[in-house]
């Protein structure tokens, strides 16, 4: 008896996908180690226009339907006063390769930005880090954004076991404007939340 079209992904889709998930993140440890919510504190400036200041910043990962692809959301907010400092959503692109890096390869991350921007950053990761740029062009605007204009982006994420066993994200983001060049954007440091099946 042929099974209609709910059914079938029901029955084979969705187990298959999932079964590729995990064998995925089996094989890339990064993936098992992301995933999940992180939350802790920052610090970020930009020289000359932006003064230090501390934040506080949640960043979610979690799978999507395809089993190399991780999706992602983050939020920052004055630590003082919790208004909204920035958001943005995306994805990470793995695509393993031994060769190119032991117990890693190529990251693609993809990320959309409230202020109009869209960003394409491309580089490498392993089993506790990643460190992606933008190239190839690698931002699109809107025609409303506004100056100082985005450039540069570069992301650089290093995970860290601590001596109680918890593990630690170190998070920090690079920027280069049309008015500045390259410099540390915001640093942050977080921990991951149990989830209530841990």
């Amino acid at each position: 008896q042929a099974l209609d079209s709910f059914t079938f992904w029901r029955r084979v889709v969705w187990p298959m996908a999932a079964f590729s998930e995990r064998l995925m993140v089996q094989a890339i440890p990064l993936m098992g180690e992301l995933q999940g919510r992180w939350v802790g504190e920052g610090i970020g400036e930009y020289k000359p226009s932006v003064a230090p200041f501390r934040y506080n910043q949640e960043i979610v990962f979690e799978a999507t339907n395809r089993p190399h692809i991780w999706q992602f959301r983050a939020e920052s907010r004055k630590q003082e006063t919790n208004a909204g400092l920035h958001s943005e959503t995306g994805f990470l692109r793995f695509f393993p390769d031994p060769g190119l890096v032991p117990h890693g390869g190529r990251l693609e991350l993809t990320a959309t930005h409230p202020f109009g921007l869209c960003e394409i950053d491309e580089g490498t990761y392993d089993a506790d880090s990643f460190d992606v740029w933008t190239r190839y062009q690698g931002l699109i605007r809107t025609t409303t954004a506004k100056s100082p204009l985005v450039t540069e982006i570069r992301r650089k994420m290093e995970l860290k076991v601590l001596l109680d066993g918890r593990v630690e994200m170190t998070y920090v983001v690079d920027m280069a404007t049309d008015r500045s060049d390259t410099q540390t954007h915001c640093r942050s440091v977080l921990q991951k939340i149990p989830s209530v099946t841990e």
